[in-house]
């Protein structure tokens, strides 16, 4: 599963803003906020859309930024590889 976010400089958040998961919506102030809401929602919503979710969901989050200022746990080009 990919999931990508991007830093929105206005709302001062990372939004995702692409996903393999249907009907993914999610925020957060920090990338490590993002990646904990992540690992709750995203076999949540793959199970209630009918998409078997094993014990362990694996999920790369592509993050990125074209603002300046991002929080602090920023890091261009790293992806976290959960599961």
């Amino acid at each position: 599963m990919k999931v990508e976010a991007a830093w929105d400089s206005e709302a001062q958040v990372w939004t995702v803003t692409d996903s393999d998961v249907p009907g993914l919506v999610a925020e957060a102030p920090a990338i490590s906020d993002l990646r904990i809401k992540l690992k709750e929602l995203v076999p949540e919503l793959l199970v209630a859309n009918g998409i078997d979710a094993l014990p362990s969901v694996r999920f790369v989050l592509a993050c990125s930024c074209d603002e300046p200022a991002p929080p602090t746990d920023f890091r261009p080009r790293r992806r976290f590889n959960d599961g």
